[in-house]
């Protein structure tokens, strides 16, 4: 599990539409000429919103796979009935085979549990075969572990008999397994106790119950980074990734008033309204459903924005560089809160879901401006 120089990382990611853009190592929609730094490129990643200009958020990318954020019918619609567009990202191979692996900057501690889904999001496109040596997975690295230590969930695609076979791997092999016959997109969740042990589940996507597939043993007090990725890839294949949710993460131990606690509260709002984009991808254009959850998920980001510009809001600061920096947090934090309750405001009046992804998107640039400069004024304390 190696590409060229470093030990594969995979994440959590997923969704958005689709259009070159010059200078990044991904093909993203053009609407919105923001640069998104780190929140958003965690979330929009996770959650299918459509980005405008960008940081290469994407490493290792192999010369013969494209990263895209793609759309397929969800459900496949009826005979002269419209479309109803389901976001999620896509490794598509487009040559040689070759390896891709994505890693955004989010760390989970303590008691975590983390879903998504993944394998065949569109029937036209085929998946990777094992017989080919191809398995794709999602990742959590040990923070600062040298050598590499992890723990993955992998998954490849078995042609005869026709099904997916789950597999959980560390840095010392292959653990459990578990085939999951007939499936070729499956749910995969990611727990661990925070008592010691990491549970690996998986089952068809849709299905009522995850089975374990394994639960290995970590130590206590640790940090991971999640990816996801592909392996061997070929021409014509694709791979998605879509539904991430962060369901639970045990908290950083930032010190209470801290730019690092404001942080990490930026972090919670981004993935709250993350989770209102996901309750509305794949519906029809002008119907929005889950509204009242998809509008509580506002709700709590805007509380959480609010205690982001309370911390920022420190007029007796005297350090110029600290000021001007609390500053930008302010102002994005103020201008992301007018956005989510405009997002909320277009969900009460049953506007377009298209109009709400827009507000969702641009609210989720501003908080990722402020996330920026929070982690300079977290450094900065330390």
């Amino acid at each position: 599990m190696r590409s060229r120089t470093r030990r594969v990382a995979f994440a959590l990611l997923l969704t958005a539409s689709v259009a070159a853009l010059p200078g990044c190592a991904i093909k993203l929609d053009g609407n919105f000429a923001k640069i998104f730094k780190k929140v958003y490129q965690l979330a929009a990643a996770i959650y299918g919103l459509s980005l405008g200009q960008c940081t290469p958020v994407f490493t290792d990318i192999g010369d013969a796979i494209d990263v895209t954020f793609e759309w397929a019918p969800e459900p496949p619609p009826a005979p002269g009935s419209k479309p109803t567009r389901n976001y999620y990202l896509a490794f598509e191979g487009t040559g040689q085979r070759n390896n891709a692996f994505v890693r955004p900057d989010y760390t989970l501690q303590g008691a975590f549990d983390v879903q998504f889904s993944t394998g065949q999001m569109d029937p036209e496109r085929p998946l990777p075969p094992a017989s080919m040596g191809a398995f794709w997975a999602g990742e959590l690295d040990l923070v600062d572990s040298d050598p590499l230590q992890f723990v993955a969930a992998g998954f490849q695609h078995v042609e005869s008999p026709l099904g997916t076979q789950v597999f959980v791997a560390t840095e010392a092999g292959t653990q459990g397994s578990l085939f999951l016959p007939g499936a070729t997109r499956v749910d995969a969740r990611l727990t661990s106790d925070g008592k010691g042990s990491l549970s690996v589940w998986a089952r068809p996507a849709f299905a009522p119950t995850f089975l374990e597939v394994d639960t290995i043993a970590i130590d206590l007090g640790v940090q991971y980074q999640l990816g996801l990725g592909v392996v061997g890839l070929g021409d014509g294949e694709q791979v998605g990734f879509d539904d991430a949710q962060v369901l639970a993460n045990g908290p950083t131990g930032a010190a209470e008033g801290s730019a690092q606690q404001a942080s990490d509260r930026a972090w919670a709002a981004a993935l709250h309204i993350a989770d209102a984009h996901r309750l509305i991808d794949g519906s029809a254009p002008d119907q929005a459903p889950n509204q009242a959850e998809a509008a509580q998920h506002l709700h709590d980001a805007e509380a959480l924005i609010d205690q982001v510009a309370a911390y920022a809001d420190q007029p007796g600061e005297t350090d110029k560089s600290k000021k001007q920096l609390l500053g930008l947090v302010l102002t994005n934090a103020k201008l992301a809160r007018g956005l989510l309750h405009k997002a909320a405001d277009q969900l009460e009046h049953g506007k377009p879901v298209q109009k709400v992804r827009k507000t969702l998107t641009k609210a989720l640039g501003d908080v990722s401006d402020a996330m920026s400069a929070l982690e300079v004024l977290a450094n900065i304390s330390h």
